[in-house]
């Protein structure tokens, strides 16, 4: 642990390339750690048979909106004051309500296409982070562009929601993988800029733990809008 510090925090040219694939390192472990209490927990809820109970019951109106709740929550926090304890701990939250949320969508899909969507996603994640992490180009005018982008999809989500109209919700998916593929370089690019611009602190490590759930929400976007276009609902 001490080596990592000392390679992190060592304000010298010489270790800022190291520093930054030791940062990127604490990155994409935090949002790996998060994917796996989310799969797990879906796993487990469908494997038991818990997601027809919860789908039955009146949990079913809030449980999608838990995730938002806890998201929101994140926007009064100080990550200068919190400590790294309760940061992990929330991450850890919020990654086992996104499992509860999510089992009541992959139950209704074969196993074997949920694990086809997720080597599609690792591939298509994969591919978009390195990009945004290699290119010299500046992508923040494609991030604001996507995030205005993000919010109309969010409106079209909620109006298909009373529509269910299924030729929409295609237009969705489609848009849906667009816009998060394209967060996913442009959050890479970011974090990368963050980074250079920052004194190499441990407040690094705790922005890495929280930047990750950006790149774990696209990742989550892109798997689920990936399962509805190409894979069939079980019947």
């Amino acid at each position: 642990m001490k080596v990592i510090k000392s390679v992190l925090f060592d304000n010298t040219a010489e270790y800022i390339d190291q520093s930054v694939v030791v940062y990127f390192n604490y990155v994409y472990l935090f949002m790996f750690y998060s994917l796996f209490l989310t799969f797990s927990t879906s796993a487990i809820i469908n494997v038991l048979g818990f997601s027809s109970v919860l789908m039955d019951s009146f949990l079913a109106l809030f449980i999608p909106f838990l995730p938002i709740i806890i998201l929101l929550y994140s926007h009064f926090i100080d990550l200068k004051e919190k400590s790294m304890k309760f940061l992990f701990s929330y991450l850890s939250v919020f990654s086992l309500s996104m499992g509860l949320s999510v089992s009541m969508f992959l139950v209704n899909f074969h196993l074997v296409d949920i694990l086809r969507s997720l080597l599609l996603t690792s591939i298509l994640f994969l591919s978009m982070s390195i990009f945004g992490y290699m290119t010299n180009k500046n992508l923040s005018s494609l991030g604001s562009f996507l995030i205005m982008g993000l919010f109309g999809l969010i409106g079209a989500s909620i109006i298909n929601l009373f529509l269910n109209s299924s030729s929409l919700q295609f237009s969705i998916d489609i848009i849906t993988i667009l816009i998060f593929s394209g967060l996913i370089s442009y959050e890479t690019q970011n974090l990368k800029n963050i980074f250079l611009n920052s004194r190499y602190d441990e407040s690094l490590i705790k922005i890495s733990l929280f930047s990750s759930i950006g790149l774990y929400l696209s990742f989550i976007n892109i798997f689920m809008a990936i399962l509805r276009l190409f894979f069939e609902r079980k019947e």
